[in-house]
């Protein structure tokens, strides 16, 4: 007799017995009560699907396939698919860049927390931005946007609507956005503050427009030029403003909530070039002190401006020369970590209304309804450097 395996009784149930029987051959069973009639071959094996139970598998894994692809895909949609209804968006790594900088190349520290230079201080993306409908004239007119604090370029173009308010202005320029410190609560502007890194960065901006264009007179010219920021982003427009590199740095000034300091440099730069700066405050963003003290020097020395609540400005106050506006904004009072709101912009009130207006030797109107799209200030408790 050979060795002797056990036959589990499933098997033997399968096989119409509920007792054991021991297998000595292949098909021979064999024991004291008479043999039943051997197991059919399968009887020990797990039964296969049937031909229409696999297809409707496959179907079922077809149809979640389908449902799960776009939302895949939408995920996956780079800026560029993002804008595409308003325009063509460039995202380009540039050289002049303000990051990464030999300042931060050890990271930055805040209240007791390091912010490596990986993470926060290498991203050289600056995103360049044509909108449909935009009209070559020899010149191209520039605002450069600078975000705020623990911001970066994707998030500041999706928050704050940037594009589609240059869109809905019908305004020909192109808007720039360089990153700066990235998800960072820091103001410094990199490259942009050393002596005529402004002027390197045109250059560079220029360049990139120029092989990356189907424009037709690519020997374009730099028009005006917009320096915009929010938040932190006044420290890297007054670098720029004292030691940018180009005859006048600006045309323009607009600050969102972001007079925290440097007044000097704003005030040196609209003396000597008659640039128009625009300063929106909120009585809760930590700007409302300096904005104050700067209205009381313009006082003291007799230099024209218009300070006045964002809903009482006219067109007819707007298009006055040689006036320093500083329209004051209350904040809207929301819980804390609550998204700002987001309003539709009234016809008479659109963005980039200064753009109206192409001579260089004329004063142009100033967008008055800016604040509210610019997204919240930070807390009184971290005012940007």
């Amino acid at each position: 007799m050979r060795d002797s395996t056990t036959l589990p009784l499933p098997c033997a149930k399968e096989a119409g017995r509920d007792s054991r029987c021991r297998i000595f051959d292949v098909g021979e069973c064999r024991r004291e009560a008479p043999i039943p009639p051997p197991p059919p071959p399968f009887a020990c094996s797990p039964p296969r699907a049937s031909a229409t139970l696999r297809v409707m598998k496959f179907l079922r894994a077809l149809l979640v396939a389908a449902t799960l692809l776009p939302l895949i895909a939408s995920a996956s949609a780079t800026l560029e698919d993002s804008f595409a209804p308003q325009g063509r968006l460039i995202p380009a790594p540039l050289a002049t860049a303000p990051f990464p900088h030999p300042d931060r190349a050890q990271g930055h520290t805040y209240k007791n927390r390091l912010y490596p230079a990986a993470e926060h201080y290498s991203d050289n993306t600056v995103a360049l931005f044509i909108p449909h409908g935009f009209r070559e004239t020899g010149t191209v007119d520039f605002v450069i946007h600078f975000h705020g604090w623990n911001n970066n370029v994707a998030t500041t173009l999706r928050t704050f609507h940037l594009f589609e308010q240059l869109v809905a202005s019908g305004k020909n320029a192109v808007l720039v956005v360089p990153a700066g410190p990235r998800n960072a609560p820091d103001s410094f502007g990199g490259k942009l503050e050393d002596p005529a890194g402004f002027n390197r960065f045109m250059a560079e901006v220029v360049a990139t427009l120029r092989r990356r264009t189907a424009f037709k007179s690519p020997d374009f010219s730099v028009g005006r030029i917009i320096l915009s920021g929010h938040s932190g982003g006044y420290r890297v427009i007054a670098a720029i403003l004292d030691r940018g590199g180009r005859p006048r740095n600006a045309d323009e000034v607009w600050l969102f909530d972001a007079l925290y300091g440097h007044t000097d440099s704003f005030l040196a730069w609209a003396d000597r070039t008659h640039g128009r700066l625009l300063n929106i405050y909120t009585d809760h963003g930590g700007t409302k002190e300096e904005s104050e003290k700067l209205q009381a020097r313009l006082t003291a020395r007799a230099t024209p401006f218009l300070a006045a609540e964002e809903t009482a400005l006219t067109p007819e106050a707007l298009g006055k020369k040689s006036i320093r506006l500083h329209p004051h904004r209350p904040r809207p009072q929301r819980r804390r970590g609550e998204a700002p709101p987001v309003r539709p912009l009234p016809k008479d009130q659109r963005p980039y209304r200064s753009l109206s207006r192409p001579a260089p030797s004329t004063e142009w109107e100033i967008p008055a309804s800016c604040a509210s799209r610019q997204g919240s200030p930070p807390p009184s408790s971290s005012y940007p450097d």
